[in-house]
């Protein structure tokens, strides 16, 4: 079968607007797009080329209402606010914060919408100031199309804690560079030659590709072939093999743990990010005792509140840390809870370690162990996993 190669984008810093091209490089949004400019997706957030250069160029306020917001200085003044219960919402809270020191941004939507957003992101990284400003890290390099980094984002924790509303206003803000696909791609196949459309069709020319609760086997040897920033091949259906270095960074979220050897080079690309918060229906009344608890009440139009101010606050995070001599933003290092949740998660992804973990198996001496007890704990541990 001929097999085809894919002109890559090489426009790796280039976003097309509703209107036009957007330069991340020198925020320059241009009214026409190169003729070589393959992919045809479009940016989810909705502005004219005026309004987005306005935004990006001349925007003093905002981006002096970003530096504040990322300061640590001030995330710990708004951190004993909320300790000392000086309203009963933490959106309020960080709102009267703000107007002692802003009031010309009090009422304007733009702020307001970054404002909702950094509470979110608060809430989802547990208020841990060093998680927020890594994870803002990783969400910003998105724009940039190539998984430089080579890394697979594991976003983990139980249920009702962010994740899914997390990249819902991702999904919102990036329109179609994003794309979810089905976790099966990511799991053993029966031949390699095999069509896989969601992996053709979304690896070389979005920015962003995530899936879904992944359990079960895991193909690590697929997971590394996007991870790499190299070239790669995958096919349509009924078409021939195309190949390219693909554009997009991988992100999955998951409530279970995957089976998979976890060999040396699957290691060193994975980072798992836990989610700690729950959302529930009834939440403590107090914000102390919200922050304490980390237990926070589910709000209506989360993603129509915030997206446009995560969009912002990825720009100007984008716009303050990228290297303009490679055009990367290269990640912090990982603060201390992610090194070691990751550890954590990879040690469990051993279906031995989680059995051992789960039956709490113990060394005794001078006992026996009958094939029954041990038929019997292997299937109470499956049926519990439900792997």
């Amino acid at each position: 079968m001929e097999r085809t190669t894919v002109l890559m984008d090489q426009h790796k810093w280039f976003i097309r607007t509703q209107d036009g091209l957007w330069d991340i490089l020198t925020s320059h949004v241009g009214a026409t797009v190169p003729e070589l400019f393959l992919s045809d997706r479009k940016l989810g957030v909705e502005c004219s080329r005026s309004k987005l250069m306005k935004l990006f160029q001349d925007s003093e306020k905002l981006m002096h209402l970003y530096n504040m917001l990322t300061n640590r200085t001030f995330f710990l003044t708004y951190l004993k606010a909320l300790f000392l219960d000086q309203t009963n919402d933490l959106y309020d809270t960080l709102h009267e914060i703000v107007k002692e020191k802003l009031p010309d941004l009090e009422k304007d939507e733009h702020a307001v919408s970054m404002m909702h957003f950094y509470v979110h992101m608060c809430k989802y990284t547990g208020f841990e100031h060093d998680l927020l400003m890594y994870l803002l890290d990783v969400l910003a390099s998105i724009f940039i199309a190539t998984n430089y980094e080579r890394k697979f984002f594991v976003m983990k924790g139980e249920t009702s804690n962010g994740k899914s509303k997390l990249f819902e206003i991702l999904g919102r803000v990036f329109g179609g560079y994003y794309h979810c696909i089905q976790s099966d791609n990511l799991k053993p196949g029966n031949s390699s030659t095999a069509a896989t459309p969601d992996l053709a069709s979304t690896l070389f020319n979005c920015r962003i590709v995530t899936t879904e609760e992944l359990e079960g086997k895991v193909n690590e040897n697929r997971v590394k072939q996007i991870t790499g920033n190299s070239c790669v091949v995958f096919r349509n259906m009924y078409e021939p093999s195309q190949g390219g270095i693909p554009t997009a960074k991988l992100f999955t979220t998951t409530n279970n743990l995957p089976d998979c050897r976890a060999t040396e080079a699957f290691q060193d690309r994975v980072t798992a990010i836990p989610f700690v918060s729950k959302f529930v229906n009834k939440p403590p009344t107090s914000t102390s005792e919200q922050v304490r608890l980390n237990r926070y009440g589910k709000g209506e139009y989360v993603v129509e509140k915030s997206y446009i101010g995560c969009f912002l606050m990825l720009v100007y995070h984008l716009k303050t840390y990228i290297n303009v001599r490679d055009g990367l933003l290269h990640y912090r290092d990982e603060p201390p809870i992610v090194v070691e949740y990751t550890k954590l998660y990879l040690f469990n992804t051993d279906v031995y370690n989680q059995f051992k973990t789960h039956m709490d198996v113990q060394v005794n001496m001078n006992t026996m162990t009958t094939m029954t007890d041990l038929r019997s704990a292997v299937r109470q541990f499956l049926k519990n996993t439900k792997n």
